[in-house]
């Protein structure tokens, strides 16, 4: 092709083409060793692990590779074929000095924006299908920021648009550290953007705009009907304690409730 196609699409492809050759009907068990394989117009280095069939799929024992962005990947766990099609299953580890060339090259980008690189670590239990992308036990480090919890995107169809369901907690976060970074790695992005978020926050110390605050916890929903506010906590923010609720609407223009305690 001219243009060469993301790495998932390239692997949904090869799936579909191989079709019962991943179900086979005897046991089979492969040592991989392959020093680099082409995907996505880019090089993948240190293919190594074990493979062996499993009820339904396979399973995938000490898999690592590194991609681009010197990004290390190390996963375990299994690849099963389902109606929807193939799932993989498992606990994962990513460390990526670069993540913007990473997220260039997932996305068939190809130029990573021009940002200073800030390293990236994400390990959890990883669930990787055509529907989604979901994290457990999720616990990621970046750019000065630790955070853990939970992490779901789950893809659009049809007329229904994308959504995030997260919870995630931190003891301490810069929270226009946080913004800056997901801007950097997401410049260039063509992921269609959610239409509906889910979002729990418990942050034991935040900063924001220059100021300093205390506990923050945040229940939050974005769709369609605007945005309600469940529960918004904060301590000492400027020396304020602050506690909100209420519901906005977006259109025809922003109008609704909202209850706030300020001390």
């Amino acid at each position: 092709e001219a243009q060469h196609a993301p790495p998932a699409v390239t692997l949904r492809r090869l799936v579909s083409l191989a079709g019962q050759a991943f179900k086979p009907t005897i046991p089979i068990q492969i040592g991989l060793g392959v020093d680099t394989v082409t995907l996505g117009g880019a090089d993948v280095q240190n293919v190594r692990g074990d493979l062996s069939t499993a009820a339904g799929g396979w399973t995938l024992d000490r898999f690592e590779f590194r991609a681009p962005g010197f990004t290390d990947v190390r996963l375990s766990g299994r690849l099963e074929f389902e109606n929807s099609g193939a799932v993989f299953r498992g606990p994962a580890e990513i460390k990526a000095v670069n993540p913007n060339a990473l997220a260039a090259w997932l996305e068939g980008r190809k130029n990573a924006p021009k940002t200073p690189p800030r390293s990236l670590r994400v390990r959890g239990d990883v669930t990787l299908s055509n529907e989604k992308i979901a994290i457990e036990q999720l616990a990621a480090n970046f750019d000065r920021g630790a955070v853990s919890g939970r992490f779901i995107y789950t893809f659009g169809s049809g007329q229904a648009g994308g959504s995030i369901d997260a919870s995630l907690s931190a003891p301490e976060l810069d929270l226009d550290a946080a913004n800056a970074f997901v801007k950097a790695v997401s410049a260039g992005s063509t992921m269609e953007r959610p239409s509906k978020v889910s979002l729990a926050l418990d942050i034991g110390r935040a900063s924001f705009a220059g100021y300093e605050a205390g506990k923050t916890v945040a229940q939050l929903q974005y769709g369609d009907n605007g945005l309600d506010i469940e529960q918004l906590t904060v301590d000492n923010f400027g020396g304020a304690n602050i506690d909100a609720k209420g519901r906005i609407a977006l259109a025809p223009s922003p109008h609704g409730d909202l209850t706030l305690d300020l001390d």
